[in-house]
């Protein structure tokens, strides 16, 4: 039926074909893998700029608090001169 080797020839080119494919499906699994490593990190990075936001957003609304309460302080020193002039 079939010629001398033949079908040594065949399985090689099989098992060469399916080797070649594993590595592509390695490849694959590979590349998936750093993508997944890579989201990772792009996950922690930004809840790390969020509690960076938040801990912002509390030091400018502190701020801005003592800035009203300086404002107040102003216009309660400038209604005491006027009072005391007249």
């Amino acid at each position: 039926m079939f010629a001398p080797y033949t079908h040594r020839t065949i399985f090689v080119t099989l098992v060469s074909e399916v080797g070649q494919f594993c590595m592509v499906n390695t490849r694959s699994q590979t590349k998936m893998a750093a993508n997944s490593d890579l989201f990772a990190l792009l996950a922690e990075l930004k809840k790390s700029v969020e509690q960076g936001d938040e801990r912002m957003e509390k030091i400018i609304g502190k701020g801005q608090e003592e800035m009203k309460k300086g404002q107040e302080e102003m216009k309660k020193g400038q209604e005491e001169m006027k009072n005391t002039m007249d």
